[in-house]
C-alpha cells in the first residue's frame, strides 16, 4: 500500500485508508504510536494509559479474597520472614 503525503496547514499529513485502519485494528480517535528504525516508520496503536484513580476506580472493595491469595495470606512464615 502506498500513500500520498500531502500538504495540511503548515504541516503534512498522511491519510489512512479504511483497509489500513482495519488492519492496525483502529478506528477514527484511537491513538497511533510511531516508531523509527532505518528509515522504516512502525506505525501501531498507543497502548492506554491509566492514572492510579482509573485503575482504582476498577476495583471492588467488597470483592472476595480469590482462593490462592487467602491461601498465601494464612501460611505460616517458613524461614526469617518479617511479618
Amino acid at each position: 500500500m502506498e500513500l500520498s503525503v500531502r500538504k495540511w496547514g503548515n504541516s503534512a499529513g498522511v491519510i489512512l485508508p479504511t483497509a489500513a485502519l482495519e488492519n492496525l485494528q483502529a478506528k477514527v480517535g484511537d491513538t497511533l504510536s510511531v516508531e523509527f528504525d532505518n528509515q522504516k516508520m512502525v506505525v501501531q496503536v498507543a497502548k492506554p494509559r491509566y492514572s492510579l484513580a482509573q485503575l482504582l476506580a476498577q476495583c471492588d472493595p467488597t470483592a472476595p479474597v480469590p482462593a490462592d491469595v487467602a491461601e498465601w495470606e494464612a501460611m505460616a512464615p517458613v524461614g526469617n520472614e518479617l511479618i
